[in-house]
């Protein structure tokens, strides 16, 4: 018997559309193939670090800007595991802090996946603009050259479609 490549699928969430699209493509594949699934949503503590010692903020609006950002993460996982409900799949879910490509590396160890998921679209893919556009750059940049598994890049304009009339019924 061949053994199968997958068995366990990390998808690193951002709560951007496109990762959100990636958790949808992760739970039809999963669901499809009896995998696992865990989605990790890493808040990214060291820029907030750098901007506090570079006193672009002060540290109490540091810690707060930290607690706001832990408590996006916290909704953005709760909807891809509502997502992943919807289709009668169990997960797993996971918010990190530190550094995005680190900590995903790191959860992908320790779930044992084989494989990452991202997601990338216009947002996070372009080189132009400010702030957030160039930190999903940044990350996504950074996940692919620091990843220790293979990564899949995510891009189809049609899965929340494909993914609204997903059912998967196994046959014998």
């Amino acid at each position: 018997m061949i053994e199968p490549f997958i068995n366990k699928i990390l998808v690193a969430v951002n709560g951007s559309q496109s990762a959100i699209e990636a958790a949808m493509y992760a739970i039809m594949m999963a669901k499809a193939n009896n995998l696992s699934v865990k989605f990790v949503y890493v808040v990214d503590t060291a820029t907030v670090k750098y901007l506090g010692m570079n006193q672009a903020i002060k540290q109490n609006q540091a810690d707060e800007f930290q607690k706001e950002l832990t408590a996006e993460a916290e909704h953005h996982l709760e909807y891809v595991k509502g997502l992943a409900a919807s289709k009668g799949l169990e997960c797993e879910i996971q918010v990190r802090c530190g550094t995005v490509y680190a900590e995903i590396n790191k959860a992908a160890a320790e779930f044992e996946s084989d494989v990452i998921f991202v997601g990338a679209d216009e947002t996070n893919t372009k080189k132009s603009g400010l702030g957030a556009m160039n930190s999903r750059v940044k990350n996504l940049s950074d996940i692919l050259t620091n990843a220790k598994l293979p990564v899949f890049v995510i891009r189809d304009k049609n899965i929340p479609s494909k993914f609204e009339s997903f059912v998967y019924s196994w046959k014998k």
